[in-house]
C-alpha cells in the first residue's frame, strides 16, 4: 500500500507558527514515475503538505489566493528527514513554509490565503 502523507515524528504548534519533524516514506505514492532512477518528491506535493498542515494545525481557511517567492533548492528523496516550518501572518494572509534538513534548505515559499469575507 502506498501512502500519501509524511510521517510526522514530532510537532510543535503555537499559532501562528508550527514546526514538524517529518520523515518522507519510501513507499510514497507520489514517487511513482517521478523519476525512475531516483525518486524525487514533486514540488506540488510539498506545497500541498504545507497547506494541509496549516489548515489542520493552524486553523487556516480554504481560500487559496496564490503562491509567491517559491524556491526549490534541493531535491527531497525517499527516507529524507526534514523539518517543516509554517508561519502564518494574519495581517497579510500569507503562510511562509520551509523544508530544511541537515543539508540545508530544500524548498520555501509563501502561500496566499484569500481574506475576503
Amino acid at each position: 500500500m502506498h501512502v500519501t502523507e509524511p510521517e510526522i515524528v514530532k510537532e510543535s504548534v503555537a499559532a501562528p507558527r508550527a514546526e514538524f519533524d517529518i520523515n518522507v516514506p519510501a513507499d510514497l505514492l507520489y514517487f511513482q514515475g517521478h523519476f525512475p532512477q531516483q525518486p524525487v518528491l514533486p514540488g506540488v506535493v510539498q506545497i500541498h503538505w504545507a497547506i494541509q498542515l496549516a489548515k489542520s494545525r493552524l486553523g487556516l481557511g480554504s481560500g487559496f489566493g496564490g503562491i509567491e517567492a517559491l524556491k526549490f533548492h534541493r531535491v527531497i528523496i525517499p527516507l529524507e528527514q526534514l523539518k517543516l516550518t509554517l508561519e502564518h501572518s494574519e495581517q497579510t494572509g500569507k503562510l511562509h513554509f520551509s523544508y530544511v534538513s541537515e543539508l540545508g534548505v530544500h524548498s520555501q515559499g509563501r502561500v496566499l490565503f484569500d481574506q475576503r469575507p
